[in-house]
């Protein structure tokens, strides 16, 4: 279901049939050959995924807001055979009806190719994770039998298609006979329509990140949710307690490496955040350096086994051979080391303690910092040291740059530099220029030292205050939602702080208090109140009269 259009199981099948058909036969498919998905969110998106793997070939999802530099880069290193977007669509629309609603002859198997996702690399690169069919089937089976997912659950398709987690939301409804339900970008954005559109559909299944849950408000009594997931960042206990009225409340974990969950949790009232106990066929180890076994409570690198294990990175055998190793407990197998920190609890469960390299979680997002780090260095030969740390401040977590410099870097420029390189969710908020980069005594950076600066969200130094009615209003709002006292109208929100998760309080207040709807999209290439306004002037607002402020 998407919007006002739907699509019975049949439909669904037939439509995707005939695709599949046309892309094996005009591009001469075979097993694990790639084809990129450059499309917004809409069922035709469910369709040719359905009918790339119908083709015999792996999906790569390419998302369609990124910087065309990331695109282009994905769809060279994939060496896709051919990308599905809207004009692609056309050209099949045009010779639709030469190619039958049947079922055709499967040419793969389950070690095949299912799909490849990028994810942030150190080299300023995103790196391909490579997922085989067994891999999401054993995922699917694990979670249909654990969530007791049935024909009449109605599933919430939130994630977009670039990141994992949409792999178990699409999948989960569609091998169990359920209803997925689509949800355009605006309803995304806005946690009161997005409340109202759980309601209003009988949502049961809700899968989201942490951040996006804190902002949600639902009535405890209107809605039909059996189950509400946690996963892609750090669950606090105070979240999975307020949740856990409404429906059974699950948290996830698990890289992409790993086949979107390897690991989970449901919550039953305990005082203690965990991440739970493996999914099924599925083995966690918890190591020191040595590759021995941690004792109960000590805290141990995780290291991940079993069906969910990726085929291995794209293109890129040494880093394979590193991150994918001999299981030294079963020589039969491999395993993943997930870079991350956790130990056992008595029961069996596992606390996730953190990352032990500059690999980061963010609103969600997975973020190798190092690739930012390098993505600025490219920008200019002035650098003379660059670091990017996450600061935390009243649970609001931004990106922050330190560099020292040999000439004065245009961090104006910069930005813009980075907005053509980089996705929005990982373009640094804070640009702090330090004379040395502070070290330890070692020779090493000081990340601690540098994470104990206060980051000052101030004003720019051309402050200029607001003066009409809307000005106000937008000002009032971004300073009470990024906990800023004085706001500009020339004041960038993401240099503030924002980020695109606190968009989406910011949009629901603009509808409340100005009763207007503002896209992501116009947000995002509008961050100042000046340019917003003059948005709104130029399509279709018009300033609210004197005194009613």
């Amino acid at each position: 279901v998407f919007e006002e259009r739907q699509l019975t199981y049949k439909e669904l099948n037939e439509q995707s049939n005939q695709l599949g058909q046309y892309l094996r036969e005009t591009y001469t498919i075979q097993p694990d050959d790639l084809i990129g998905i450059k499309l917004d969110r809409n069922e035709n998106l469910v369709v040719t995924i359905l009918a790339v793997l119908k083709s015999g070939a792996a999906y790569v999802p390419i998302d369609v807001n990124y910087p065309e530099e990331r695109i282009k880069y994905i769809q060279e290193d994939s060496n896709c055979k051919l990308v599905v977007n809207v004009k692609e669509l056309e050209n099949f629309r045009k010779v639709k009806q030469r190619y039958s609603f049947e079922n055709k002859e499967i040419i793969t198997d389950s070690n095949n190719l299912a799909y490849i996702i990028y994810t942030s690399g150190t080299t300023g690169n995103p790196k391909g994770v490579m997922i085989e069919h067994s891999n999401v089937l054993n995922l699917i089976n694990s979670q249909t039998e654990r969530f007791e997912i049935d024909q009449t659950d109605r599933i919430l398709q939130f994630s977009n298609i670039s990141f994992d987690a949409s792999v178990e939301q699409i999948f989960l409804a569609l091998l169990n006979g359920a209803s997925l339900y689509i949800i355009g970008n605006d309803i995304k954005a806005t946690p009161k329509e997005l409340s109202r559109f759980i309601h209003d559909h009988a949502i049961t299944h809700l899968h989201t990140v942490p951040l996006f849950l804190s902002s949600l408000e639902l009535e405890e009594t209107s809605h039909h949710l059996r189950r509400i997931i946690s996963g892609g960042d750090i669950c606090p206990v105070s979240l999975a307690k307020k949740w856990e009225s409404y429906a059974n409340f699950h948290n996830e974990y698990g890289p992409t490496e790993t086949t979107v969950t390897s690991i989970e949790h449901k919550y039953g009232g305990e005082e203690i955040s965990t991440i739970g106990k493996p999914i099924a066929n599925t083995q966690v180890y918890i190591l020191n350096d040595q590759l021995e076994i941690q004792p109960i409570g000590c805290l141990g690198t995780l290291y991940i086994s079993g069906a969910g294990l990726a085929r291995g990175y794209l293109g890129k055998k040494t880093l394979t051979s590193e991150k994918f190793i001999i299981n030294p407990f079963d020589s039969s197998c491999r395993m993943y080391n997930t870079g991350d920190i956790g130990k056992w609890l008595p029961d069996g469960r596992i606390v996730f303690s953190g990352r032990n390299d500059k690999q980061i979680k963010l609103r969600g997002y997975r973020i190798e910092l190092e690739e930012i780090e390098n993505v600025i260095l490219s920008f200019s030969k002035q650098f003379i040291q660059v670091v990017v740390l996450v600061n935390t401040n009243e649970e609001n977590q931004t990106l922050v740059v330190y560099f020292s410099e040999k000439n004065p870097i245009d961090t104006t420029e910069l930005k813009n530099y980075l907005k053509e390189k980089l996705p929005n969710y990982m373009i640094p908020n804070h640009f702090i220029v330090l004379e040395n980069i502070p070290l330890t005594p070692n020779g090493k950076i000081d990340r601690k030292a540098l994470e104990n600066l206060s980051i000052a969200k101030s004003t720019s130094s051309n402050y200029v205050a607001p003066i009409t009615d809307t000005e106000k209003i937008l000002t009032k709002i971004w300073q009470e939602v990024l906990s800023v006292d004085k706001v500009g109208i020339h004041d960038d929100f993401f240099e503030l702080g924002g980020h695109s998760l606190i968009i989406v309080q910011v949009l629901n207040r603009i509808n409340q208090l100005l009763r207007k709807k503002v896209t992501y999209q116009t947000f995002f290439e509008n961050p100042t109140i000046q340019d917003l306004c003059a948005n709104f002037q130029d399509s279709y607002y018009t300033d609210i009269p004197k005194g009613h402020l």
